[in-house]
């Protein structure tokens, strides 16, 4: 499918841009900084796909387009992805995040971090990604030593 082809590298180009971005303007001073913002995204993405596991509604407008995806996926979450497999991903390469800071003296920080460190099992799971289920299993063995 050549409109998927080109989103996809559309994609590619954007996080690339987005690395360089970063690379450009992350240094020593604001890299708790960023690191606060990546817990907020990732509890607004988790937020968002408890929402969607409740209701059965969807962010994305053909998330539900065919009869097999409705039977299949309406309960299941994806925030911003059209399969579920890439919402788990994505909360996964964030959950490092929440894992490091979930014990700061901020408390506001604090408590998002170990907020998303249960939705992000919870959400793993709804979306039936066993590899990212096991990740997550792997990451909260290795932080907790």
């Amino acid at each position: 499918d050549k409109g998927l082809a080109l989103k996809y590298v559309y994609y590619i180009f954007l996080m690339l841009a987005i690395c360089i971005i970063f690379h450009s303007y992350l240094n020593k001073n604001n890299v708790e900084n960023y690191a606060y913002l990546m817990i907020f995204l990732l509890l607004i993405s988790n937020i968002i796909a408890i929402w969607e596991m409740i209701t059965g509604n969807h962010l994305i407008k053909d998330y539900l387009a065919t009869p097999g995806r409705m039977r299949l996926l309406q309960y299941v979450p994806g925030v911003f992805y059209m399969n579920p497999n890439d919402l788990a991903t994505f909360t996964i390469l964030l959950l490092p995040f929440s894992l490091a800071y979930s014990s700061t003296q901020k408390k506001i920080i604090s408590i998002a971090a170990q907020l998303n460190i249960f939705l992000t099992f919870v959400t793993a799971i709804a979306t039936k990604s066993r590899t990212q289920i096991i990740l997550i299993i792997l990451f909260y063995i290795i932080y907790s030593k």
